[in-house]
């Protein structure tokens, strides 16, 4: 299994997150700043472009489910956490069945008053949901996945919140899936609603 080429594509990343990652770490080391941690819940669907590697492009639908637990600074606005996500790409003309994934997402952010910025980097595994094809082994691809997100809160109460918000997504498989499918990247919009404990 190849990984340099989906690392290739992504080359200006690094240096996005280091500029996001600078105040944050500067917010860190601050003697002064306390962390509180925090659990977020959120779901949504959206629309998946399916960007085609020498074949043609398509469109599918798509829906996830996202678990994050973090910290926030309590006296600056970054955090930081770990995004634990389910999702699933739906069956179109390209793919036979539905594409089913589990992946894990290194998160920085801001939080202002009323709103959530982030960005995410991470890995997991991209497979089909039917696998009677393919028995004699796992049906299991390596997928990284690249992510901007916005929220807005709708509701605050003392300990709680539920935020809508829209997520910007990359995910490229490995070589193995780009030749199996003819699709070299999936470029995602969706739109959640979620519910945030301000701490356990």
């Amino acid at each position: 299994m190849q990984l340099a080429r989906p690392w290739s594509r992504f080359v200006f990343w690094p240096r996005l997150l280091r500029l996001v990652l600078t105040p944050f770490m500067l917010a860190l080391f601050t003697s002064e700043t306390y962390a509180l941690p925090f659990t977020t819940g959120r779901g949504g669907a959206g629309y998946s472009f399916l960007e085609g590697d020498k074949g043609k492009s398509s469109s599918t639908a798509t829906v996830s489910g996202t678990g994050r637990f973090g910290y926030k600074w309590d006296e600056d606005k970054y955090f930081a956490a770990v995004d634990v996500t389910a999702y699933r790409f739906y069956k179109n003309k390209v793919f036979k069945e539905h594409q089913d994934g589990n992946n894990g997402l290194l998160v920085l952010g801001m939080e202002f008053s009323g709103s959530t910025y982030w960005l995410a980097a991470g890995a997991g595994e991209i497979r089909s949901y039917d696998r009677a094809e393919e028995k004699s082994r796992p049906y299991r691809y390596l997928v990284m996945e690249q992510q901007l997100g916005f929220s807005y809160q709708i509701y605050t109460a003392d300990y709680a919140r539920v935020e809508i918000g829209a997520t910007l997504d990359r995910m490229t498989p490995d070589e193995e899936w780009v030749a199996k499918t003819g699709i070299a990247s999936i470029n995602s919009l969706q739109i959640d609603i979620g519910f945030k404990l301000f701490n356990w």
